[in-house]
């Protein structure tokens, strides 16, 4: 896994939030609260995947080599914030 797949990765798993699948690539799939998928696609660019239930989707994020990790750490403080 790319480094900054792997920081917003371990990121994620330690604000408690599950993965649709364990990937080891730069494509990342955290299930998120609808609610926070909505507030955060106001500021960042992502396709929610799949469905999980009523009140939670997937997410895929993808990382490239040009990802700054800035970029990671805002929006995992963004997320924080808005959970």
């Amino acid at each position: 896994m790319h480094k900054i797949a792997e920081k917003l990765s371990k990121g994620l798993a330690a604000c408690g939030y599950n993965f649709l699948v364990n990937s080891t690539t730069n494509q990342i799939f955290p299930i998120l609260p609808n609610s926070a998928i909505e507030k955060l696609k106001i500021e960042y660019g992502f396709y929610v995947w799949a469905t999980i239930d009523a009140t939670h989707s997937a997410i895929r994020l993808a990382t490239s080599w040009a990802t700054k990790e800035e970029a990671v750490d805002a929006f995992l403080d963004d997320l924080k914030e808005i959970s």
